[in-house]
């Protein structure tokens, strides 16, 4: 039974090489990667004004971005299945 390898990440460094060690695992054990970027909720930046469907899209974006942002380090595992997801979150959680 192949279970997918799923891989958080954020800006860092050490979430790059994570996310270039995932896709090799994936690819040498014929799964899928699923790249999962979780966004939390900075609410307290934000006017009290700013309607809830804007912070929602904002973080959806950036959470988005950051995962296009990183596509480039699966690629050199061309037969390896890729998923993205963006998790409105804590992160720790």
């Amino acid at each position: 039974m192949n279970s997918d390898i799923v891989d958080g990440i954020d800006d860092s460094r050490s979430s790059e090489n994570a996310l270039r060690w995932a896709a090799g695992e994936a690819a040498s054990h014929g799964t899928t990667l699923t790249i999962v970027r979780v966004v939390a909720p900075a609410l307290d930046i934000w006017p009290l004004w700013t309607p809830p469907a804007a912070v929602s899209d904002w973080r959806q974006n950036m959470g988005a971005r950051t995962i296009k942002s990183c596509d480039h380090l699966a690629e050199p595992q061309p037969d390896v299945g890729v998923h993205r997801a963006v998790v409105l979150d804590q992160p720790a959680r």
